[in-house]
């Protein structure tokens, strides 16, 4: 039997609508500053530098994932648990910029040795400036854990402002100051790789400046701050690996598209592909603003047994998000081909129909609703980690059986069946565990299920 008057708390309900909208027009605003970035190194690089400035990103993406160590989102999840808790939060934190600063420092090392040993058969780029690249892995991973602090401390417009608005728009500014400087030349990937690095840079300082003014005093200060017992470090470990699983092999299922485009493709594929993809974010973005500003909130009422409000904040949040995405993946769906030819050039006009694809696939994400938050947050994390295991092998034999044949057609396939995939399985996982219908239609919680 299902319950269907499940409601959340108005205050809460109203503050995540509210939060969620000053989100979404941050994220809209960033949005509008990356797509403007991505239109103008399309047009300035072309398809084939375009493509290498990609397949290097998207193999520092892949090292990020280590690297992260899955400490972001338990960061998140605590520190919202805390709530005022300033020698818990303190705690948390202290544990949590451990563990960071090994694991990336060990990445990097590993990758640039990595790096040194495999150097002659790197081509297109220099193989200092893909040095360059791995060493920024610290100053990201740092990034993305300051990022996830200021969401749990409920603070979701700060903890996005460095990485989806200041970094492009500075990386924007950069790129467009290069390209007047040597009108008449292609940008290579080396100069954009360059600039991408300080634009992170600027980001880091920009954020570690948003977290230190946000944080009590006392958690900021380490003076009475407990050394969490024994127990608590082998419950914290154990998520994290969790995490880091789940965590990893999604970032992964975004990546293997483009790594396999890169190894079986040409470099212009994989730039056409690119434009595609960020043409499909538009659909996806929703989620990840919503998400964000609900997961304290998932954590909180879960902790307290608040199952009736709990379904009814994740039925406003998921709808927000298929509401949000609807209108974009129409319209990009149907104009497929004029966006890929008059925005970023007739080069691009082979992304029409993976965009089409591609945004078919995340209208079909967003249906589900903040079904992989909800999860997290609520200590299932090993549920997490297997639905995204098994989603992110169906995409790699799809695009291995796929890629070769049809390029980056193929590619896009692959990931909206992966997606649809994976998302479909957290869905019944939701219902099965929880009683939580995550998708927009609010089903209603189960009394069957504790």
């Amino acid at each position: 039997m299902t319950d269907q008057t499940s409601t959340p708390a108005p205050s809460d309900g109203r503050r995540i609508l509210s939060s969620s909208g000053q989100l979404l027009a941050l994220r809209v605003g960033g949005l509008g500053v990356s797509f403007g970035l991505g239109v103008l190194l399309a047009r300035v690089m072309g398809p084939t530098e375009f493509g290498i400035y990609t397949f290097v990103l998207a193999i520092l993406t892949l090292l990020m994932l280590p690297a992260k160590f899955g400490l972001p989102s338990l960061m998140t999840r605590e520190i919202a648990k805390a709530g005022e808790d300033a020698p818990q939060i303190g705690m948390v934190l202290r544990w949590g910029r451990m563990w960071s600063l090994t694991a990336s420092i060990l990445v990097s090392a590993i990758s640039l040795l990595a790096l040194w040993i495999f150097h002659e058969r790197i081509e297109g780029v220099s193989p200092w400036i893909v040095a360059l690249t791995f060493l920024n892995v610290p100053l990201l991973t740092f990034a993305f854990f300051d990022s996830a602090v200021l969401r749990g401390l409920k603070k979701p417009v700060a903890s996005q402002f460095p990485e989806n608005v200041f970094r492009p728009l500075m990386m924007m500014i950069l790129a467009g100051a290069v390209s007047l400087a040597v009108t008449g030349s292609r940008m290579s990937a080396d100069t954009a790789l360059i600039l991408n690095a300080v634009a992170a840079t600027g980001a880091l300082i920009v954020v570690r400046w948003l977290t230190v003014t946000s944080l009590p005093a006392e958690a900021r200060s380490g003076d009475g701050i407990p050394r969490p017992d024994k127990e608590t470090r082998s419950v914290w470990f154990r998520a994290v690996l969790a995490l880091a699983l789940s965590g990893g092999i999604q970032s992964l299922n975004e990546q293997i598209d483009i790594l396999s485009l890169g190894f079986f493709g040409e470099a212009a594929d994989v730039g056409i592909y690119r434009v595609a993809s960020r043409g499909a974010f538009l659909v996806y973005f929703a989620l990840l603003s919503v998400g964000m500003v609900a997961s304290p909130y998932f954590a909180r009422y879960r902790k307290e047994g608040r199952m009736k409000e709990l379904q009814g904040i994740v039925t406003v949040a998921s709808r927000a998000i298929f509401l949000a995405a609807l209108v974009p993946a129409v319209l990009m769906i149907v104009f497929a081909t004029p966006v890929m030819t008059l925005v970023f050039g007739a080069e691009y006009a082979a992304g029409a129909l993976p965009l089409a694809i591609l945004c078919a696939g995340q209208l079909a994400n967003a249906a589900t609703g903040a079904s992989i938050q909800l999860m997290n947050m609520s200590g299932h994390e090993g549920t997490v980690a297997r639905a995204v295991t098994f989603g992110a092998v169906c995409n790699v034999v799809l695009n291995l059986s796929l890629v070769p044949f049809y390029g980056p057609t193929g590619a896009a396939i692959a990931t909206a069946i992966s997606v649809a995939i994976w998302n479909t399985y957290l869905w019944v996982a939701c219902r099965r565990t929880l009683g939580i219908d995550s998708s927009f239609l609010g089903l209603g919680l189960k009394k069957d299920v504790a």
